[in-house]
């Protein structure tokens, strides 16, 4: 145990250790939370293709869509597909689509809602290959990735790797009433 005398003498630096014990823990406990709130859960794990593209994991951009709906709604997309996609709203289907080429663009995903009434009508009619995603306020928020790859080489990769990773986005998918 240290003498009274010892502390009277080393107050400067017994308050320097203390201090910089005290940041360290600040910063990890910050470092730590930074590090689980930034971080989605990750992609699944694709096979690997000569021409796929290297893709970072775990860095994502939220897009907001159906703004003009009793109900929005945000997906968590890859930021690596920045450039490579573009969503096209109507009415009450949000769509995301791959652009190899300007002005060519083939459908990703697509998330759209009825109401309840509406949805129930048709899964009875056995009309859909749409899956349903989520219930809010009497809507039924449905999805469908496309099956069909019209590409070839680094294209036929990248999109494949898309569609793959598709279903982990659209899991992403928040629902949020309309102000």
């Amino acid at each position: 145990m240290p003498t009274k005398e010892f502390i009277k003498n080393n107050k400067k630096i017994i308050l320097i250790v203390i201090v910089l014990i005290s940041f360290l823990l600040v910063g990890a406990w910050y470092g730590q939370k930074m590090k689980k709130s930034a971080t989605l859960p990750p992609v699944a794990q694709q096979e690997s293709t000569a021409n796929a593209p290297a893709a970072p994991k775990n860095l994502y951009s939220r897009i907001s869509f159906f703004l003009r709906s009793p109900v929005n709604g945000s997906l968590a997309i890859p930021e690596y597909w920045e450039g490579k996609y573009r969503t096209r709203e109507e009415g009450n289907k949000i769509s995301l689509n791959y652009i190899n080429d300007p002005g060519l663009e083939t459908n990703i995903f697509y998330v759209k809602y009825f109401t309840l009434k509406e949805w129930d009508n048709i899964v009875k009619a056995g009309q859909t290959k749409e899956k349903e995603l989520a219930r809010k306020d009497d809507l039924v928020y449905i999805y469908y990735i496309a099956e069909d790859n019209p590409y070839q080489g680094e294209h036929q990769a990248f999109f494949k790797n898309m569609t793959t990773e598709a279903s982990q986005i659209i899991q992403s998918l928040k629902l949020f009433k309309s102000n």
